[in-house]
């Protein structure tokens, strides 16, 4: 089982648009993160039977009943994996 916690919507506009005027007197501080190097992934799907078809790409370990991991080697083909593992989650 799984739960959140979280504000009510209403609240959280709220909360948003009062802290809008000093997040924009801040913007020339932020900067871009750079996200480079390996991403490890940890999928968790609905069902065991998800799995099977993930299992057939090359890289992706079972590593709990319905928990898959695989270690990309870097953002943008980690978020490919992601995807695919939906994809193919969907085809069961």
């Amino acid at each position: 089982q799984r739960a959140a916690e979280s504000l009510h919507p209403g609240e959280a506009c709220d909360r948003i648009e009062a802290a809008v005027p000093a997040a924009l007197g801040r913007r020339g501080e932020v900067r871009p993160t750079r996200l480079e190097g390996e991403v490890e992934l940890e999928i968790d799907v609905h069902r065991e039977s998800m799995l099977e078809h993930a299992l057939l790409v090359p890289g992706i370990q079972r590593t709990g009943p319905v928990t898959l991991s695989y270690l990309a080697p870097d953002l943008p083909r980690a978020v490919a994996m992601v995807r695919l593992v939906a994809v193919l989650a969907s085809a069961t």
